[in-house]
């Protein structure tokens, strides 16, 4: 099975009835299945990154903004997919700086190597949107962040916190130095940033219970 992409991992979390999940893990795999995933927030990931690599400048999402807009005037038929970036990057904009990137380096994954991560038999896809490092003391830090763009569900504190630790476990899998406060979920559209901890074992839980549910619906649909 291909890996199951971290966004739809939370949609299916946020599901509730037996029934109800059991649909979502159908939906899922065969969106795996017939690679029917439209990237619909690609160019604001792409903006973000840039944003976040050069000092959270707030001047680039300004100009981006204007040339988004300019992109939907040439591009009529795209212009709810422009739109929607453009609404992301401008609450990127609201949100203010993460002072954690103050002074980083950017760190680039290698294309080949896997960006996912398995928990208890199952493959999430993790993706980072921006990994960074920084010198504390003579000593470098590893740290990430990964951006959630769904208008339909809220990641609220404890998916909030969920999905930075499963940013933080998927470093540490690369053998980083990883500072949990460094591992960031954010949720675009709700303005929030939630960061991991050093306590992380009620979010393990949590995750590895998903998991194991969405294991259980695919095998009774098998």
């Amino acid at each position: 099975m291909k890996s199951i992409p971290l966004s739809s991992f939370v949609d299916f979390a946020f599901t509730s009835g037996a029934l109800s999940r059991e649909r979502k893990v159908a939906q899922i795999l065969t969106q795996l299945e017939t690679e029917t995933w439209i990237p619909f927030y690609q160019k604001f990931r792409e903006i973000a990154q840039a944003y976040f690599e050069n000092d959270q400048d707030a001047n680039l999402l300004e100009r981006e903004c204007t040339n988004l807009r300019e992109m939907a005037a040439r591009e009529p038929q795209r212009q709810r997919v422009i739109e929607a970036n453009i609404q992301a990057v401008q609450s990127l904009m609201s949100m203010g700086h993460i002072s954690q990137l103050a002074n980083a380096n950017t760190i680039s994954l290698n294309a080949r190597r896997s960006q996912t991560i398995s928990c208890e038999g199952l493959n999430l896809s993790v993706r980072p949107d921006f990994v960074f490092s920084k010198t504390i003391r003579g000593q470098e830090f590893v740290g990430g962040i990964k951006l959630f763009t769904s208008k339909e569900n809220k990641l609220g504190n404890v998916w909030g916190k969920n999905l930075a630790v499963i940013l933080q476990k998927y470093l540490e899998s690369l053998n980083y130095n990883v500072r949990p406060d460094y591992c960031f979920a954010i949720d675009v559209f709700q303005c929030r940033k939630y960061k991991s901890s050093d306590c992380i074992e009620s979010s393990l839980q949590k995750i590895q219970a998903e998991c194991r549910d969405f294991l259980r619906y695919k095998r009774s649909i098998e």
